[in-house]
């Protein structure tokens, strides 16, 4: 028990130093020193085991080694049963996989998890990713809608359906075919309710298609979900600007209620848009106006007295 310590400490040590290679020699002769029988109070659980592999594994890829580290990853995954546990070790070790460009082994790492666990949300999730960064979208949406299928609120799901079907509604814009993009962009809202841009997206195609009043409808939309939000009004009104529309996004400028503190951010990100469209002057005047509102908020607060 006491050069189990000891071992244990040195691993420690070595890590304090930042010496990756001799940390994990000292925890694989951790490993190789600690009792073997399952009564021994000193034993260490099946759980202990693998976190001690798992880091291990970790050292390895911070030196480079890497099939030292798979080694070892291997290792944890065989000591595991086909559980829960098992399974993010498994969605980790595909993550690090591509993270070094080794997608091919990811992705036989993840399905054989899914092989034991098809309806395992962090698997799915993690293969949903992978494929999305390998441009395999088709596979993606797939792993998307197989996750919305177990788990229909699921965040990260939901917000890759959203990006998907609003890519494939460009590409019918594209092509002049506009009911159908339209079709596709009110599900993509439906994904993602609070998503700003693909709501001005549907804008765009109604001001491209000359239906102003369809423009008004998903503007005003907008400004009722989120009425006083910086960031949803200077959407709006980087929209107006991008389409021409000064007057209305003045219009809506000098309309924006909220605290000053928002007021005066709302500025600020509308006179980065100006000045991104070359528009020095409104860009300037934007500034100023944030300056000065911020300026009464320091004057307005009380001055606490000195002692």
């Amino acid at each position: 028990c006491r050069e189990l310590g000891l071992v244990h400490n040195q691993a420690l040590g070595h890590e304090r130093l930042e010496q990756w290679v001799d940390a994990a020699s000292a925890w694989r002769e951790f490993l190789r020193r600690r009792p073997r029988r399952a009564d021994d109070p000193n034993a260490l659980s099946l759980q202990q085991e693998t976190q001690v592999r798992r880091h291990i594994a970790s050292l390895y890829w911070r030196t480079g080694e890497e099939n030292a580290a798979l080694q070892f990853y291997r290792q944890a995954l065989d000591a595991q049963p086909k559980d829960e546990g098992n399974a993010q070790l498994r969605s980790e070790l595909a993550n690090l996989l591509n993270s070094h460009g080794r997608w091919r082994q990811a992705e036989r790492t993840l399905r054989e998890g899914l092989r034991h666990h098809s309806d395992n949300l962090l698997l799915l999730q993690a293969s949903g990713l992978l494929y999305e960064e390998q441009d395999q979208e088709g596979r993606a949406q797939q792993i998307w809608e197989q996750i919305l299928k177990i788990a229909p609120e699921h965040p990260i799901a939901r917000e890759h359906m959203a990006k998907r079907l609003t890519r494939q509604a460009w590409d019918l814009e594209r092509w002049g075919q506009f009911d159908e993009a339209q079709a596709l962009y009110m599900r993509a809202i439906e994904y993602a309710p609070q998503d700003t841009d693909i709501k001005l997206d549907l804008a765009d195609m109604h001001h491209v298609r000359g239906d102003q009043d369809e423009v008004a409808r998903v503007r005003e939309d907008l400004l009722a979900q989120s009425p006083n939000d910086p960031q949803v009004i200077e959407a709006v009104i980087r929209f107006w600007v991008s389409h021409d529309g000064s007057e209305q996004a003045d219009a809506l400028l000098q309309q924006a209620q909220g605290s000053p503190e928002e007021r005066a951010e709302l500025y600020a990100l509308v006179a980065m848009g100006y000045c991104r469209a070359d528009q020095q002057i409104k860009c300037e005047e934007l500034i100023q106006q944030a300056v000065q509102t911020l300026s009464l908020i320091h004057i307005s607060e009380p001055t606490r007295p000195t002692t």
